[in-house]
Parts: C-alpha cells; structure tokens; sequence
C-alpha cells in the first residue's frame, strides 16, 4: 500500500523540486517535508493543500489517503 509520505515524495520527485525549494515555496522547514514524506509527522490542511498544489497532485487523493492511513491505525490500536 502506497502511504501518503511516499505519496508526497513521489510528487516532490516528479516536480523536479528539493526539500530546500518546497521549503521557500510552502513556508515550513525542509526537515518537516522529510518528516511528512517518512510518514512520521501529519500535515495541516493548509501545508498538505500547498503541497498538492506545488507537486500538481489531486487533493482529494492525498487528503483521502491521509483519512485512510488514520483508519487504518485505529483499527490497529483496536484490534483484539
């Protein structure tokens, strides 16, 4: 399954940008972008809308692999 990091760093990947140029077009540190793409942080609503926008990505894509990535651990901590 596809996670919304690798999702993001496929984006930033395919736009041909670097941490360091997302970081001056989004206005958040480019460790936090790193941080997105390994999975280990969520995005705001604002950052992730950003983001799409500069990658050329389909909001409601990520944004709903975000809401399925978060479904997903809750069933986990849930699990029996």
């Amino acid at each position: 399954m596809t996670t919304p990091g690798t999702w993001l760093s496929y984006g930033r990947a395919q736009a041909g940008l670097s941490l360091r140029e997302v970081r001056d077009v989004v206005g958040v540190s480019h460790v936090f972008i790193r941080e997105l793409e390994r999975d280990e942080k969520r995005p705001s609503r604002e950052v992730l809308g950003k983001l799409c926008r500069v990658y050329k990505l389909d909001r409601a894509t990520v944004f709903g692999m975000y809401r399925d990535a978060e479904i997903e651990r809750a069933r986990k901590r849930w699990a029996p």
